[in-house]
């Protein structure tokens, strides 16, 4: 059967954890920048689309909501049925949901977007934290969180300033943050995907999610 990310023996993917995490940072910082990089835009939003208050309230939230309402699920989807494939569903669905906010031209169509964009995000998050715990031994596991949770602060920063090049250079700030964003990172990351394929990735992610959001990480 085809996969986005071919095969390959624990050995030759624990050799590669360096890389892979590169590659769980830059998908989590799409996720994160994904959720920031609409607040520099209320006006122009509300302008180029005519929307009204509630339905820019619902630009903004729904990606963060459907994101915040589906981690623990698709956390626990993970364990049961795989990383892998929630990593390679998350990845095609963020790219392809942010082609559908680049094209749409009502609040209600950017508003769908941004949810469906949300339901990906929800599967890719907790799919990158799981494969950290998988590829790195217990001596090196600390640094390598640190480093994922580093990335998620620095999509903090990456979200915002994208958009205002995206509104100084083309205008259609509703859309191109993460039309722009997914077109370069996901290629990429599928690209470079078959070095965060590991066997026996399930029964790990849901445990350290919670840890994780108990400590703070931002979503």
């Amino acid at each position: 059967m085809f996969s986005l990310f071919p095969s390959m023996s624990n050995d030759r993917a624990y050799s590669r954890r360096w890389p892979a995490l590169f590659v769980l940072s830059m998908a989590l910082v799409m996720v994160v920048a994904a959720n920031t990089s609409l607040t520099v835009a209320v006006t122009d939003i509300q302008q180029k689309l005519h929307a009204m208050t509630s339905q820019t309230r619902w630009i903004l939230d729904a990606y963060p909501l459907t994101v915040a309402s589906l981690l623990l699920f698709f956390g626990a989807a993970g364990d049961r049925y795989g990383r892998r494939l929630g990593l390679n569903l998350g990845l095609v669905g963020f790219g392809a949901a942010s082609v559908f906010a680049a094209l749409s031209t009502t609040p209600g169509e950017v508003i769908a977007a941004r949810a469906l964009m949300g339901v990906s995000g929800a599967l890719i998050m907790p799919a990158t934290l799981a494969f950290v715990r998988v590829l790195f031994p217990p001596s090196e596991r600390k640094t390598a969180l640190t480093i994922w949770s580093a990335s998620s602060g620095l999509a903090v920063t990456v979200g915002p300033l994208a958009a205002a090049i995206a509104e100084r250079f083309d205008g259609e700030i509703h859309s191109v943050p993460d039309a722009a964003t997914a077109a370069e990172i996901v290629p990429e990351l599928l690209r470079s995907g078959d070095v965060v394929l590991v066997k026996g990735s399930r029964g790990v992610g849901l445990e350290l999610l919670c840890r994780a959001l108990s400590a703070g990480v931002r979503v």
